[in-house]
């Protein structure tokens, strides 16, 4: 018995603690730091050229969060990892890709079927 009155654990059994879980909010930062970067200079030569609107803020919002996307290529590829129990780094942050691009479509969904609801009883 442990401190608390209850069974501890035995050495050897149960399952082993799992490893620490590392944030790397440096790498995210710097990846949308760049991604957004890069998104203003390509944006601004092609409002130059007239292939877009004036309104560039659309543009480095996406290119930051695609930047951030690669900088946390780490965290995606452990996150896949756990589903695939696979060591390809493609496939599992493919799989992990995909994985949140469901979540939010699911998300999407029930949120408009709820709104739809509102505004048909509201």
């Amino acid at each position: 018995m442990d401190e608390r009155g209850g069974k501890g654990r035995q050495p050897g059994s149960g399952s082993p603690r799992p490893a620490e879980e590392r944030t790397d909010w440096g790498r995210q930062i710097l990846g949308a730091i760049i991604g957004g970067a890069v998104v203003l200079v390509l944006g601004t030569a092609a409002r130059q050229l007239g292939w877009i609107d004036q309104d560039l803020t659309r543009y480095v919002m996406w290119g930051a969060v695609i930047g951030a996307l690669f900088g946390s290529s780490e965290s995606l590829e452990r996150a896949g990892q756990r589903l695939t129990r696979r060591d390809e780094p493609w496939l599992n942050i493919a799989v992990s890709l995909i994985g949140m691009a469901v979540a939010f479509a699911l998300i999407y969904v029930i949120s408009r079927g709820m709104m739809a609801l509102i505004q048909r009883f509201g």
